[in-house]
This record gives structure tokens, sequence and C-alpha cells, in this order.
């Protein structure tokens, strides 16, 4: 199973170039959720996903943000609350809130089986001494509305080349404070998801955030994570020992 989504992001990746040169392609065949040790998410699984402007799907064609990728690979269903601008510490709008603040918003009733939190892009200029705390008011808020169900964090892909140095920052404080909360991190900036290589292809040059195209190529490096995280949840990206004396200095 692992090999077969591992596949089928090879072709997202060739088909995220075909999209870019105007030729068609087919859209992804969705994977059956599987069985194993890890984060324990049933078969057609409700997933909710919690995040900024990456997570609503600005720029992309209604529907096919990552979230809704993820989903249809494997064989969820997709609840989408994403707002632009808001961050764990930054909303950049009168209107909105931080991720604390909307975690604890969420209405009573509102079901799911796995919840999957992606940002952190915003908060590269704010406090990032009170960065961890709002992680953890977040995941706790989270954990409190859906008690018992897993809650993942996915950490900030970069929307400028090369990663700046507050962004590699913000991703050494989350993974920090998912490690103190006892929940699995996805790093994109870690595991290298956007390079020199493939950003033309994946980030708007007007907008800075990802194509539609690039949506269909994050939702599918996500479902293979979140399966990963599955079969083995040691697969999360937590930091060593000395990124964490690091992380101390600045958090």
């Amino acid at each position: 199973m692992r090999r077969g989504l591992a596949v089928l992001v090879a072709l997202l990746g060739l088909a995220l170039l075909a999209a870019c040169s105007g030729a068609p392609t087919a859209p992804p065949t969705p994977s059956p959720t599987p069985s194993g040790p890890g984060i324990e998410v049933p078969t057609n699984a409700r997933a909710y996903f919690f995040g900024d402007s990456w997570t609503e799907g600005q720029v992309a064609r209604r529907g096919r943000g990552f979230p809704y990728v993820t989903s249809e690979l494997l064989g969820w269903t997709a609840e989408v609350d994403g707002v632009g601008g808001t961050g764990y510490l930054r909303a950049h709008r009168p209107s909105t809130q931080t991720y604390p603040v909307r975690a604890a918003a969420i209405p009573a009733g509102t079901e799911a089986d796995i919840v999957i939190v992606e940002g952190g892009l915003n908060d590269q200029c704010g406090d990032l001494a009170l960065l961890k705390p709002a992680v953890r008011r977040t995941i706790d808020a989270l954990q409190a509305r859906f008690p018992g169900k897993p809650v993942v964090v996915l950490g900030p892909a970069p929307r400028t080349l090369p990663v700046p140095a507050a962004l590699r920052q913000v991703d050494l404080l989350l993974r920090d404070a998912c490690r103190n909360a006892g929940v699995p991190y996805i790093s994109p900036i870690k595991r290298e998801w956007i390079t020199g290589l493939n950003f033309r292809d994946i980030i708007d040059p007007v907008t800075k955030h990802p194509t539609t195209a690039g949506h269909a190529y994050l939702g599918g490096r996500l479902a293979v994570a979140l399966q990963d995280l599955m079969q083995q949840p040691q697969d999360s990206d937590v930091p060593s020992s000395a990124e964490l004396r690091r992380g101390a200095r600045v958090g």
C-alpha cells in the first residue's frame, strides 16, 4: 500500500508538469485506508483540515485544494476550515482570529475521525517566543473538541526560495511543541517537498500560493506521509536532542 501511494505521488508530479504545459490529466484514483499500528483512522474517515489560506485552497480550483486531494487518495471525506492570513500567533485581518481562538470556537457537535492542522507560514514575523505555547493551546483545544481522535500537525511549506531562516525557526519550534504535546508532526521543509526543481510548477509567482497542480502534488505527498503514520508512528518529524537545545534558546 505504501509503495502504491508513492508511485501515485510520482505520477502526480508528472501530472503537475503536464498541467503546466497544458496537457490534459486524469484525476487521481482514491486508495483505501490501510490498517496497522500508529494513529488509528477508520476506513471512510471524516477528516477535519484546519489551517490558513493553503488549507483554504486560495488560487486552486474550487474543491481541488490539497485537503480534498489527500482525502480522495485515502478514501476519506474532507471538512475544510481554512482562513487566509491566520496562524498560531497572527491574524492579519480584524475579522479573523488566531489558531487557538479559532480552535476553541469550533462548534460543538462537529464530528471528525482525524484532525490535520496546517500552518506557521503567517507566523514568521510574530514573537516566536510565544509560538510553542500557542501551538499547545491549539492542540489542547482541538483535542477537547475531538476527544480521543488523532491530531496531526502539518508544518509550513516555503513560498519563496531559499527557505527563510525565520521559517526554518518556525518549523523547528513547531516540531518541538508537537513533541512536547505528544502529537505527530509532518515537516514539508525537512522532507523537501518544495525545492528549486519543482518550485515554479507548484507556487503561483503572483500570489505566492500553490496552484491547482501544486495542490495536487502537495495533497499526494501528504497522503503518503499520513499513511506512513498509520503504519509506522515513528515517522513523525520530531526534533533531535540538538534541535531541542537550539529551540530552547529561541522558545
